[in-house]
């Protein structure tokens, strides 16, 4: 039910009278034995919707999953089923959106109102570092900068630049006058007016920078929701090839002034400035960046700046409140703003952190140098070296030491962000470009905790290709990047389009073909859904090719010319033309041929069956990308089935006479002596379903030779 109020769909299941009033669902029915519609306790004579549809056709051990985290960092929503399938659901449509505006569903968690959100082309919070920098003021005192990196992971699709002058694009009204809406970041909380509090303490002792024990705040301060606007268009700075703002971020990378729509104030982080009070701020980039090929702007931080006791000594720790955010939010065509990729949780006020988040720097401690007469920010293990973001003994250095938060896949609530710091290359520190740097050929280090990169390798849809030497990096940005997710943004072609929907686990699409677990738990969709509309709800038609024929050539013929790859180029000028790579016959047949060979010992019960079949075909080989692989699924989705015998009988029918010496009834003998006198060939077609044995479409083809 659409809910014009918050601009969002509602699930709300099936009341004997749905308005829009009608309360949320808390669950999704299941139907059959044990089902909460099992048809022999609760007989049901109406159809499956979309939502039940979808955990029908999955696993449901392979839904609800959740990882370990910090006891500050809530999981609960991370373990419901229900929004889970929601989340699924929501991406399979957004895919068929033609604008990138996030796609909204509201159902109850425990009683808690939590939103799916299926992922819209757009920039995605990835990680977030705070560094803390020490200021030269006689009279002490320190600055912590909050640098937010953003990510957009699919590659190019058509709606990339905004060639929609009129408010016509995705039929009138329903979509202002481009087809990507405008985009802000907002560091937020749930206090009054949406405020936050952050505290600042001491540690007496980190063994690496990350998150530390609970200590004691000596002093907080509370920061008023706040938001900054990014850049729409094709917005390009130094280096020529970067473009920035909403429609960059296409590799990772930290946020700089040139994002903005509006100019940030300057800051020198070796000041406290004018005031103490939280803000954005524009920072020149830190001694000994090296990362000009990237990005050569100017940083775009949050300062929180304060004061130290006197004589306060140890490592200095940042606290976050409960309820801190930092949140990605788009514009509705009303002109609203929602949030669409959080920090932590979702949009309900219990996901996100609940108890106070320490995060502390090993790098650097409390100290008062010598020309000083109050403490700051210095070196570890002296208090001469002042921490300065402008000098070598600071700088980039110290930002790559800091204290990083990095999330598993951008776009996903499951699983929660890790903390910790890249061990990466000197003059280079994580939060400034991927957390899987192109340069490394696997997921470098995170100390304390494990590089959240790693799930693309290990239970990702790359997991199968690191296993033969794959390793793809899901983040490297090269052009038409083979393992980065699509979106297509047009219409379902075929159900074997539903691969390219994102499962809300890190960099894991629905799989047609490998899949780290086994059996493959999304095999049945193939089954369940389809792009046509049948009259018959078996799906039994004529004119399918069966999954078990021995006819190689068939098969091949269906496969050739399938979209292998999407393939929308890079572009800075107009929208970018898609040029799909088609599946060659060459390759089509190698597949073709070693599908016939895999099902005449195992023959296919089903479509389901034909994931299994990908998954171990040698046609295409095994370190081809997944998306690659499934075009096979694309290809056969909606052409091929189990059930349906195909068969043709051949008829030659004859017209003529016998000689008149002959009897009424002749002799075997005497059939060489008919006299043809007109004939006629016919192709008869017949489709029997091998179940019922009805014979279920006909067809009479006249043969004229």
């Amino acid at each position: 039910m659409w809910d014009s109020t918050n601009e969002r769909w509602n699930y709300i299941g099936h009341p004997a009278s749905p308005t829009v009033t009608s309360p949320l669902a808390s669950s999704i029915a299941t139907f059959g034995p044990g089902g909460t519609n099992d048809p022999a306790t609760v007989p049901t004579t109406r159809e499956l919707d979309f939502f039940e549809l979808i955990p029908a056709g999955i696993l449901s051990g392979s839904i609800g999953d959740s990882s370990p985290s910090y006891p500050e960092l809530p999981i609960t929503h991370q373990q419901s089923t229900m929004l889970h399938v929601l989340s699924i659901g929501a991406n399979l449509i957004a895919q068929s959106h033609a604008d990138s505006y996030p796609v909204r569903i509201a159902c109850n968690v425990g009683g808690t109102t939590m939103e799916a959100v299926g992922a819209a082309r757009l920039p995605y919070i990835n990680a977030l570092a705070a560094c803390p920098v020490g200021v030269t003021a006689n009279s002490g005192g320190m600055n912590w900068l909050l640098v937010p990196n953003l990510w957009d992971p699919f590659r190019d699709t058509w709606d990339l630049t905004e060639a929609n002058a009129g408010n016509t694009g995705n039929k009138p009204l329903s979509t202002p006058g481009y087809l990507r809406p405008s985009v802000r970041i907002t560091i937020k909380g749930t206090g009054p007016g949406s405020s936050a509090t952050v505290g600042f303490g001491v540690a007496s002792t980190v063994a690496n920078s990350g998150r530390i024990d609970p200590v004691t705040p000596f002093s907080s301060v509370p920061l008023a929701s706040s938001s900054q606007l990014l850049q729409t268009g094709q917005i390009v700075t130094p280096p020529a090839s970067t473009v920035v703002g909403r429609d960059g971020f296409l590799q990772a990378m930290r946020m700089g002034i040139s994002d903005l729509v509006n100019p940030l104030s300057s800051f020198d982080p070796k000041t406290l400035g004018n005031t103490t009070t939280p803000s954005w701020n524009d920072v020149a980039r830190p001694q000994n960046d090296n990362s000009n090929t990237l990005r050569a702007d100017h940083f775009a931080v949050f300062r929180l700046s304060a004061n130290i006791p006197a004589d306060t000594t140890g490592y200095p720790v940042l606290v976050l409140f409960p309820g801190f955010q930092v949140e990605m939010e788009y514009q509705s065509p009303n002109g609203n703003w929602y949030p669409y990729s959080f920090l932590q949780g979702n949009n309900a006020f219990s996901t996100w952190i609940s108890s106070n988040l320490n995060i502390a720097t090993k790098y650097s401690q409390y100290g008062t140098p010598p020309s000083n007469t109050a403490p700051t920010i210095v070196n570890e293990g002296t208090t001469s070296t002042i921490t300065r973001w402008d000098t070598v003994a600071g700088g980039v250095a110290a930002l790559a030491r800091a204290p990083m938060f990095a999330k598993a896949d951008t776009r996903s609530i499951r699983y929660n962000s890790k903390i910790g710091t890249l061990t990466l290359a000197a003059n280079s520190a994580g939060i400034i470009g991927s957390i899987w740097p192109s340069a490394y050929t696997s997921v470098p280090a995170m100390p304390p905790e494990t590089n959240p990169a790693i799930y693309s390798q290990t239970s990702g849809d790359n997991a199968p290709a690191a296993s033969v030497g794959g390793n793809s990096n899901p983040y490297g940005e090269t052009s038409g990047d083979p393992v980065r997710p699509v979106m297509m943004n047009r219409p379902f072609r075929s159900v074997g389009e539903m691969a390219y929907a994102f499962r809300d686990q890190p960099f894991r699409t629905l799989s047609f073909s490998w899949t780290p677990t086994s059996p493959n738990p999304d095999a049945a969709l193939l089954d369940l859904f389809s792009v046509n509309n049948y009259t018959d709800s078996s799906g039994t038609r004529g004119g399918v090719v069966s999954l078990n024929s021995r006819q190689a050539p068939a098969l091949g013929g269906v496969l050739t010319g399938t979209a292998r790859q999407e393939n929308t180029p890079r572009g800075t000028g107009g929208n970018p033309l898609p040029t799909p790579a088609p599946l060659a016959s060459p390759s089509a047949n190698s597949v073709a041929t070693n599908l016939t060979l895999s099902t005449i010992s195992t023959p296919l019960v089903n479509r389901a069956g034909l994931a299994t079949v990908i998954a171990n075909e040698t046609g295409l080989g095994p370190t081809v990308p997944k998306t690659e692989r499934e075009s096979i699924a694309r290809a056969l989705g909606e052409t091929v089935q189990t059930r349906t015998w195909n068969l043709l009988i051949d008829v030659i029918a004859q017209t003529g006479r016998y000689s008149p010496n002959l009897t009424q009834n002749p002799n075997p003998a005497d059939l060489p002596k008919f006299v043809v006198e007109g004939e006629q060939h016919y192709w008869v077609h017949v489709a029997i379903d091998r179940f019922t044995g009805q014979v279920i479409e006909k067809q009479i083809e006249v043969v004229n030779e």
